[in-house]
């Protein structure tokens, strides 16, 4: 039991002069999406005091319901069980108040994932740090669309693994040869390539994983193809893409490769995570946290949304207080140290986009630069649209954006970089 009480000096005897925690510990560390409920008595000269109407508040308060009224029973006890994301990680004070009296209580809320070993400054940070001077970008794309291929047609959704052992950087990307779209759906599927700098060695004869992969999954086409490295095995990623039939809202999928990203196998070959009829999960971002989590952006019904793992992601957890308040769509994040980076696609759609900025302490709560990291310019194959930023950072402070131009001689696959 928290022996915590107060008396107030200078207000009424009666009813209410002193307001004790009976049990709980409101101030104890506690994640943002897992408040824990506690117990005041109030007292009225040494003798609880029932029939109290008493209110709790905060300093700055989340959107989730704050359960804010409880009247004392006949012990004089009234218990509060803040609702999910209902106060704010920057709050710093809650108050239980009635009867002429009230007692404050400093607290420790933690951004969502503190529950699962994820502990994070909150956010929005005050302002962007990271937004590049310039970038340096080549008049060419590393890849295009090539006749007589499963990627004929259209490229899109591609992202960089640097690696240092000689076989090449991994690029996933999602390709189609189809110029009608199926049910109003592009038919796309999921490929790799290799690069050295921005040679392509090497890119997979056939899609690594294609929407006729599933023994339970009745889809059409794949998209947005984002793996992380397994911790301790560099042979080893899992991936996820979003996966859709017809006019359906796409769900997220799952797949693993043991052979460091040549050859992939959907596991399961059902989603993981499938929100309620009518939502949507789409465009995914995985990122490994240095917890080894896995953490995941999408997008979901009213903007971006976010969602970690703690078992290798065969199951996700969304936060408690999606949608994240930005819009747009295709995120990628990257975790510096001390901050996450963020670029997204917004525009009206049909490839007719431009990259955004942003930056968060906590993956949650954003800071948005006040320009695009990308537009498009006066060169054929992107001077529609640029979109899927990818960020890469390198170990000499260089940057690289790869991303996806769409223009009047077709699309491909370029790369950016900037110190």
């Amino acid at each position: 039991m928290l022996a915590l009480f107060l008396v107030l000096a200078g207000c009424r005897v009666q009813p209410i002069d002193g307001i004790e925690v009976v049990d709980g510990d409101p101030t104890a560390p506690a994640d943002e999406c897992d408040l824990p409920c506690f117990t005041v008595k109030a007292t009225g000269s040494g003798v609880a005091v029932s029939g109290v109407k008493l209110t709790l508040t905060v300093d700055v308060a989340g959107p989730g319901d704050l359960g804010a009224s409880v009247t004392t029973d006949a012990d004089g006890r009234a218990e509060f069980c803040p609702g999910p994301g209902s106060i704010s990680p920057r709050a710093t004070k809650l108050t239980v108040s009635g009867g002429g009296t009230s007692a404050d209580f400093a607290l420790d809320v933690r951004p969502y994932g503190y529950d699962y070993g994820r502990d994070r400054e909150p956010g929005p940070p005050e302002d962007v740090q990271w937004f590049p001077a310039s970038l340096d970008r080549p008049d060419t794309p590393v890849l295009q669309p090539q006749d007589g291929t499963w990627y004929a047609y259209q490229l899109t959704s591609p992202e960089l693994h640097p690696r240092t052992d000689g076989d090449g950087d991994l690029l996933l990307f999602a390709g189609t040869d189809a110029y009608a779209p199926i049910d109003g759906k592009d038919p796309y599927s999921l490929g790799v390539a290799l690069l050295d700098g921005r040679d392509v060695t090497w890119v997979s004869p056939e899609p690594v994983i294609a929407p006729g992969d599933f023994a339970d999954w009745d889809i059409d086409s794949l998209n947005s193809f984002t793996a992380a490295a397994e911790a301790d095995d560099d042979n080893s990623y899992v991936a996820f893409f979003h996966a859709s039939k017809g006019g359906d809202y796409p769900n997220v999928g799952r797949a693993v490769s043991t052979d460091r990203g040549r050859t992939w196998t959907p596991d399961p070959d059902t989603p993981v995570l499938s929100p309620a009829d009518g939502t949507r999960a789409a465009h995914p971002v995985v990122l490994r946290s240095p917890e080894g989590l896995l953490e995941l952006w999408y997008l979901a019904d009213g903007g971006l949304a976010y969602a970690l793992s703690d078992d290798h992601g065969l199951t996700f957890h969304p936060w408690c207080n999606n949608p994240l308040p930005m819009g747009g769509k295709a995120p990628q994040v990257v975790w510096t140290g001390d901050r996450y980076l963020m670029s997204w696609s917004t525009g009206p759609g049909q490839g007719r986009y431009v990259i955004d900025w942003a930056e968060s302490t906590d993956g949650l709560r954003w800071v948005t630069a006040d320009q695009p990291l990308l537009q498009t310019r006066d060169t054929s194959w992107e001077d529609k649209g640029v979109a899927n930023g990818d960020i890469v950072l390198g170990d000499d402070g260089s940057m690289r954006i790869v991303y996806v131009g769409v223009g009047t001689s077709g699309n491909g696959i370029g790369i950016a970089t900037a110190q």
